[in-house]
């Protein structure tokens, strides 16, 4: 069986871009609910602030942290298959019973 470790590593470093746009869209939301607290007083304003955060803030942060999680395991399985086909390279196999 051929592991295209190739394929994983790309796999893998679309996973990053993903993981670094969405942490650069949680610091861009984080600036722009500051700015609304700042600008936007009263009870609609602390229950929308609040939802933000309570909610959309929560599964963002919790996307991003499975999907770093995700891409660690991804990232380090070349370098798995890569030490195994090392190991294994001049050993011989006996498949039969």
């Amino acid at each position: 069986m051929y592991i295209n470790t190739k394929r994983i590593t790309n796999i893998s470093t679309s996973y990053k871009a993903i993981l670094e746009s969405l942490k650069e869209e949680q610091i861009n939301i984080n600036k722009s609910i500051n700015e609304l607290k700042q600008g936007w007083q009263g009870e609609k304003a602390s229950r929308y602030i609040n939802a933000i955060e309570d909610e959309y803030l929560v599964e963002l942060k919790e996307a991003i942290i499975l999907l770093n999680k995700y891409y660690t395991y991804l990232s380090k399985i070349p370098n798995v298959y890569e030490k195994l086909d090392e190991s294994y390279l001049n050993k011989k196999i006996n498949i039969s019973g």
